[in-house]
């Protein structure tokens, strides 16, 4: 005699096969909505002004699988650290757009950007004397810069870097619009001392299209006390 299968043995068999597209698609789903809710916060932040908030929402995207395939991601990404005047983030960002890009259209103006911001910026890396040094760096633009978007940008830079920097293990890089600038640092410490600033640099010159230039470490300030 011989034995009939089970009918349903063969759905049976078949359901894990089936079982993992469904997964794919379950996660997918999620980090989509993830990715969604970061590039909403971010979009808001943005029209307030809060670019770093911004920024940080367009990390959190991109550390996500989907957010790294998406186009808009790196985008809005490279909008948002170009408002901050964060040029070499930019960069990156248009970088990775035009390597996500689905279209010609969308690759296209990536590259457009990116060409732009190879055309207008130099960039200059600062260091510090030890890993670890901290400081505030002051910019001074020493020759006029007529184009307003350009100057904007400038003024974000400056901005950026009057902040706290720690220095190291890599360099600071930034990107300033063709010209000279002057640079003092002023070392940021723990210590109840006031922290003097350090010695003024001879300027920085910048032009398009150079490697980076590399700022001695006399305008960046010693490592915090231990």
């Amino acid at each position: 005699m011989i034995a009939l299968l089970p009918l349903s043995l063969p759905i049976f068999l078949l359901t894990p096969a089936l079982a993992a597209p469904a997964a794919e698609q379950e996660q997918e789903q999620q980090e989509q909505e993830q990715v969604g809710y970061r590039v909403a916060q971010a979009k808001k932040f943005m029209r307030n002004q809060w670019y770093d908030d911004a920024a940080a929402e367009l990390r959190a995207a991109l550390d996500i699988p989907a957010g790294r395939r998406s186009w808009a991601v790196w985008w809005l990404a490279l909008q948002i650290d170009y408002a901050r005047g964060d040029i070499p983030g930019a960069l990156d960002h248009a970088t990775g757009a035009v390597s996500v890009a689905a279209t010609p259209e969308e690759r296209d103006e990536a590259l457009r950007f990116r060409a732009f911001l190879l055309s207008q910026f130099g960039f200059v890396d600062i260091t510090g004397p030890a890993e670890g040094a901290v400081a505030r760096v002051l910019l001074a633009a020493q020759s006029p810069q007529l184009d307003p978007d350009l100057r904007a940008r400038a003024e974000a830079v400056a901005l950026l870097l009057r902040r706290r920097h720690t220095l190291g293990p890599g360099p600071l890089r930034v990107g300033l619009p063709p010209g000279t600038t002057r640079s003092t640092a002023t070392p940021s410490s723990s210590s109840p001392r006031r922290p003097s600033p350090s010695p003024s640099p001879p300027p920085i010159s910048t032009r398009t299209g150079s490697p980076p230039r590399s700022r001695p470490a006399s305008i960046c300030c010693s490592a915090p006390p231990a």
